[in-house]
């Protein structure tokens, strides 16, 4: 059954070490792999006897025909061939099995679907258009991340080692984002990302009190600027 806008929810997987199979590789399925390889997924490609596309050497690559035992031991699977029937023969299969499966050419028939993804250390923003384009998806994200540069991976580290001081709380969600919202707008990220780090850590200590130091936050920074 096709997947409706409502009935896709945004998660965040663990694939450091997965299994991930690709069906497919053409353009279709090489796409899948940087992103895939970036998470530590451990990734085979099913390529066919007719594909001769290069693949990068932590791929495991098999020049055969796609076959149902080939989804044996997979976490997830990705159909991305240029045949529709046989794509959706790998959906079928992958479903016999308990196995999410993501499908290119008819994306809402999927399981699920890869937003375009942009990292800010262990800030990520991630933006899909439900499969109806891709390179949308990847310029509206390219557009937002050009607003968060390395002073908000700072930012992260900051409320991150305030959670752990317990000095914010998970059951006090108001007066959390009150916290971030006075660091906000008393200049945090703009004193950050001019370098300017005395000027940030009495905005913190401001706010905070005056124990939320760098240092007894636990925080490394880069050199002041000059």
């Amino acid at each position: 059954m096709p997947c409706s806008e409502s009935s896709r929810l945004p998660l965040l997987l663990q694939f450091d070490g997965r299994k991930i199979v690709v069906v497919g590789g053409g353009r279709a399925g090489q796409r899948k792999l940087e992103t895939l390889l970036a998470a530590g997924a451990n990734v085979q490609v099913i390529a066919g006897r007719t594909e001769r596309n290069e693949f990068p050497p932590e791929v495991e690559v098999v020049r055969r025909d796609f076959v149902p035992s080939d989804l044996d031991g997979v976490q997830l699977a990705f159909a991305a061939t240029d045949d529709t029937e046989l794509n959706a023969f790998v959906v079928a299969e992958a479903h016999k099995r308990g196995i999410l499966c993501s499908r290119a050419d008819q994306p809402t028939e999927g399981d699920f679907i890869l937003p375009a993804i942009r990292r800010q250390g262990e800030l990520t923003i991630a933006v899909s258009t439900g499969g109806a384009s891709p390179s949308l998806a990847a310029l509206l994200a390219d557009e937002i991340f050009e607003n968060f540069g390395p002073e908000w991976k700072t930012l992260l580290q900051i409320t991150a080692a305030l959670r752990r001081q317990g000095l914010t709380s998970e059951d006090e969600i108001p007066y959390n984002r009150e916290v971030l919202r006075q660091l906000l707008t008393h200049g945090l990220v703009d004193q950050l990302k001019a370098g300017d780090l005395e000027a940030a850590e009495r905005t913190l200590g401001r706010i905070c009190g005056s124990r939320c130091t760098f240092n007894n936050l636990g925080i490394r920074l880069p050199e002041a600027k000059q």
